[in-house]
C-alpha cells in the first residue's frame, strides 16, 4: 500500500493469521469516553486507503471464463471485538478495482466496521458489471479499500473545539477478491426420470424445462398414458436419451411445434452433426393418438465444417 499510515501491511496478505493484522495508529480516547475504538480527530475527518496489487487468477478459473459474481471480502482479527460505525456520522467505505487496462469500478457503503467474520461488498452489481466481462481482466488488477471516518459531536464540554469523536479505522486481517463464473468445465450433468405404469408412477412437468447444459434420460416401464406428453411446455436439454424396458411401450416426451415448418438440429459437444427441415400438414386435424402427417423436406449430415 502507498498509504504510510498503515503498519504491518504484509500481515493482511497472509490472510489467516489474526495475530498479524494491518492497522492504523490512532490516538484513543480514554476519558471521558472509554471506548477503545473511539478517538479525537479534526472535523475535516480522515481517509485511509489500503491497496492490494498483482492479482493472479486462482486455479480452476480460465482467462476466458465469464465473470458473473465479483465482490470484496474483508475480515478483521478474529481475536478482537467487532464494531460498526453509525451511518449517520457520515463515515464511508469505498472499494475500487482497477484492471490492467486502467479501467476502474467501485462499490461504496455509508458506514464501515471491523468484524471477525468475512464481510462481502458486491462489485458486479455496480459499475464493474460492464467493465469486467472475463476473468483475464482481473489478472494484474489492483484493489483499493478506502475508509473515511465519520464525525460525532457529544454533548458539551466534549470534544475540544474543532474536533470530532469518531469510530476508529478497523484493522485488516484478510482482504481479497471473490470471483464467480457460470462457465463449467467438468462433465455434463446427468439426470434420469422414469415413467412406470407397472408401479403406477409417472413423471410430469408443466411449464418450460430449460436445461441447456444437462443430459436427460427417459426410462419407459410399462404402457404409458398416451394422452399427454411428459413435458407439457418447451423442453431444452444438452442431450436426450430414451430407454425402453422389455414389454414396455414409449409415450410422448414433448413437444409442440407452433408453426407449420421447422428445422430440427442435432448437436454433439456443441457441434452441429445433422439437421432436417420438416413441414406439418395443416389440412389434417391431429390428436395425441393420430398425429398430423409430417413431410421431410431435407435431411443432411454435417461435417467438421458444418452444414
Amino acid at each position: 500500500t502507498s498509504d504510510p499510515q498503515w503498519s504491518n501491511v504484509a500481515g493482511a496478505l497472509r490472510g489467516s493469521d489474526s495475530n498479524s493484522s494491518s492497522s492504523v495508529s490512532q490516538p484513543p480516547v480514554t476519558s471521558p469516553i472509554a471506548i477503545p475504538v473511539t478517538y479525537w480527530e479534526d472535523a475535516a475527518r480522515v481517509t485511509r486507503s489500503f491497496t492490494l496489487t498483482d492479482f493472479t487468477l486462482p486455479a480452476g478459473l480460465l482467462p476466458t471464463d465469464r465473470v458473473t459474481r465479483l465482490g470484496v471480502l474483508l475480515r478483521g482479527p478474529t481475536n478482537e471485538i467487532s464494531y460498526l460505525a453509525d451511518p449517520i456520522d457520515g463515515g464511508s467505505m469505498t472499494a475500487t478495482l482497477t484492471t490492467a487496462d486502467g479501467s476502474t469500478c467501485t462499490a461504496s457503503t455509508p458506514s464501515y466496521g471491523q468484524s471477525g467474520a468475512y464481510v462481502r461488498y458486491d462489485l458486479i452489481s455496480g459499475s464493474c458489471a460492464s467493465k469486467v466481462i472475463t476473468a483475464d481482466q482481473l489478472d494484474d488488477a489492483q484493489l483499493q479499500v478506502s475508509i473515511t471516518t465519520g464525525c460525532t459531536v457529544p454533548s458539551a464540554p466534549f470534544p475540544p473545539a474543532g474536533t470530532c469523536s469518531s469510530v476508529g479505522i478497523p484493522k485488516v486481517d484478510h482482504l481479497a477478491l471473490s470471483v464467480g463464473t457460470d462457465t463449467y468445465h467438468g462433465p455434463t450433468p446427468y439426470s434420469s426420470v422414469t415413467s412406470s405404469a407397472f408401479d403406477q408412477t409417472s413423471f410430469d412437468v408443466f411449464g418450460p424445462a430449460l436445461m441447456p447444459t444437462a443430459d436427460l434420460d427417459i426410462n419407459w416401464n410399462g404402457v404409458p398414458d398416451v394422452t399427454r406428453p411428459l413435458f407439457d411446455g418447451p423442453l431444452q436439454v444438452h442431450g436426450l436419451g430414451v430407454r425402453q424396458a422389455a414389454s414396455a411401450a414409449q409415450g410422448t416426451i414433448c413437444c409442440v411445434i407452433d408453426n407449420t415448418a421447422a428445422v430440427l438440429v442435432a448437436s454433439v459437444d456443441g457441434d452441429v452433426r445433422a439437421q432436417s427441415a420438416i413441414r406439418v400438414d395443416t389440412g389434417v386435424i391431429g390428436s395425441v393418438t393420430n398425429r398430423r402427417p409430417v413431410e421431410i423436406l431435407s435431411w443432411q449430415l454435417c461435417g467438421r465444417n458444418g452444414c
